[in-house]
């Protein structure tokens, strides 16, 4: 697979080597001429298993610029770093659950970033985010959960204990799968015996429990003790970094 990738990554550049640049990652900090698309496996999966929404239903998520050639971190990765970098907060302490890996190399320089996975050997603590009770109280500046909620069984229980494990004014920062139109009417009321098939049906991927619209996820906050901010990248930074206009990052505060 290894050399699968660094196949196509020198195809890339031998191709785009006689393009001018026209973006920037803001993660490896490289100029490129191009992102690369999102893989079309889902769109196959999607169809084959009559998913109702596409690429552009979903808040954030630019399937056209998906990752980057280099680092390949993701758009919602793009979109976490230029909110850090705007907000001065890369050297904080920092716990990441269930860590992107271009992150958790964009990280390795703060001594102060610790990751996190219930399944994956390659973090610093093993433990399931509803119970962490391996870190204690108070013990973070900021953490990240992207892409981690919708997998989970009670997200509320996850929610409160990242709301434990953050200081007092700490921030954790939240990305889902958000569907923009009439999602909640799609959805089957039990999602937890589903079968995969219907998993990819209701929810666009195999092992997730639930996609999330906008209200339901700010409803699911407000019953927690977070108070939420919405953080929106301005649309020349959209258009340099290949982040998809409109993007939203729920930036959730311990106050």
């Amino acid at each position: 697979m290894k050399n699968i990738v660094k196949g196509l990554v020198s195809v890339f550049f031998r191709v785009a080597g006689q393009i001018k640049p026209h973006y920037t990652c803001i993660v490896c900090d490289q100029k490129i001429p191009r992102f690369f698309k999102i893989s079309s496996y889902f769109e196959r999966e999607w169809k084959k298993y009559g998913f109702a929404y596409d690429y552009d239903d979903f808040e954030t998520l630019n399937a056209a610029h998906y990752s980057c050639p280099i680092c390949f971190s993701n758009d919602r990765d793009r979109l976490i770093i230029l909110y850090l970098k705007r907000m001065s907060d890369t050297t904080k302490s920092l716990l990441e659950v269930a860590p992107s890996y271009a992150l958790k190399r964009y990280f390795k320089k703060n001594p102060n970033y610790v990751s996190c996975d219930l399944k994956r050997t390659d973090v610093d603590i093993q433990c399931d985010i509803t119970n962490m009770s391996v870190i204690k109280n108070e013990s973070f500046d900021i953490v990240i959960c992207s892409h981690v909620l919708e997998h989970v069984e009670n997200d509320r229980e996850a929610l409160e204990e990242l709301f434990r494990v953050l200081k007092p004014q700490g921030t954790c920062l939240i990305l889902v799968p958000i569907l923009k139109k009439n999602y909640e009417e799609n959805i089957p009321k039990s999602n937890i015996l589903l079968s995969d098939s219907e998993r990819w049906k209701f929810f666009g991927q195999r092992d997730h429990l639930r996609n999330y619209s906008q209200k339901s996820l700010i409803t699911l906050i407000n019953k927690t003790c977070f108070g939420i901010e919405l953080f929106m990248p301005r649309e020349e930074e959209c258009i340099k970094f290949g982040i998809k206009e409109k993007s939203v990052l729920y930036v959730l505060k311990k106050v």
